[in-house]
C-alpha cells in the first residue's frame, strides 16, 4: 500500500495544499485510494479461483456440488469437501488401475488399486464390498388369479395383474477367465489390506468408483466403512 500511496502522491503537485498532514483529508482520500488495488487482486483472485477445483473459496463449494451431483454432507470440512470435487471433476482419461487409484485418493479415499493380472486370484475366496457394472434388470408378469378355469369371486382365470421388474442379484461369475475382470482396492499392503472410510462418505465412494472405473469390470473393495466418533 506504501508503494501506492507514493505513487498517487507523486502524481499531484508540490504545493503545500497537497501535502500529507497527519489525518487530513487528502492524506486520508490518497490512503483510501491505495487500499483499493488490494482489494481489486483479492476480488479478482477470488472469482478466478472460483472455477479452479482445488482452489475452490468456501463459498461456491455448494454450487460446485450441485453442479458436480455431489450430495451435500454436513459431516465434511471444506478441505475434505474440497478433495473430493478435485476427484469427481478430474474424473475423466485414461482408465488405467493407476489413473482410477489417483483419482479416488484425490477425493480423499486412501485407497490402491491392485488387477487380477498376471496372478488370477479367485475373487469368490476374497471379502469385500462387490461393486458390480451397470445394473441388470428382468421383468415377469404376475396374475390376481387362476383355479381351473373358474370364476373367483370377481377375478377369472389367469387375469393380468401387472409387469414386476427387479434388478439383478449380482455374483462373482465362477468362470476362471473372466477373473481378469475384477480388480480391487485396498491398502498400500495389497489384498487383505482393509481401509477405514468414514460410514457418512459410504455412497460418495461408491458413486465415484461407478463413474470412472470401465463398465466391464467389477471392484472388490476391502475397505470399513465406521461410524465417526
Amino acid at each position: 500500500m506504501l508503494k501506492v500511496a507514493k505513487m498517487l502522491k507523486s502524481l499531484f503537485p508540490k504545493g503545500l495544499v497537497f501535502r500529507f498532514f497527519n489525518n487530513s483529508t487528502f492524506r486520508l482520500f490518497i490512503e483510501a485510494l491505495a487500499e483499493e488495488p488490494s482489494r481489486i487482486k483479492i476480488y479478482s483472485e477470488g472469482v478466478r479461483n472460483g472455477g479452479i477445483p482445488g482452489l475452490l473459496p468456501d463459498d461456491v463449494l455448494s454450487d460446485w456440488e450441485t453442479f458436480l451431483a455431489l450430495p451435500y454432507d454436513s459431516s465434511l470440512t471444506a478441505e475434505e469437501r474440497q478433495s473430493r470435487i478435485v476427484g469427481k471433476y478430474t474424473a475423466m482419461g485414461g482408465q488405467s488401475v493407476q489413473y482410477l487409484q489417483e483419482v479416488m485418493q484425490m477425493a480423499g479415499f486412501p485407497v490402491y488399486g491392485f488387477e487380477n493380472v498376471p496372478i488370477h486370484i479367485n475373487p469368490t475366496t476374497i471379502t469385500g464390498h462387490l461393486i458390480t457394472g451397470p445394473p441388470g434388470w428382468y421383468s415377469y408378469k404376475t396374475y390376481l388369479a387362476a383355479l381351473g378355469g373358474f370364476q373367483l369371486g370377481e377375478y377369472q382365470l389367469a387375469e393380468y395383474s401387472g409387469t414386476i421388474v427387479r434388478e439383478i442379484d449380482a455374483e462373482i461369475p465362477e468362470i476362471f477367465p473372466q477373473y481378469i475382470f475384477i480388480w480391487f482396492l485396498c491398502g498400500p499392503a495389497g489384498i487383505g489390506d482393509f481401509v477405514d472410510i468414514p460410514e457418512s462418505r459410504e455412497i460418495d465412494f461408491k458413486r465415484l468408483i461407478e463413474s470412472v472405473k470401465p463398465a466391464h469390470t467389477w471392484i472388490l473393495a476391502q475397505v470399513n466403512f465406521v461410524t465417526e466418533s
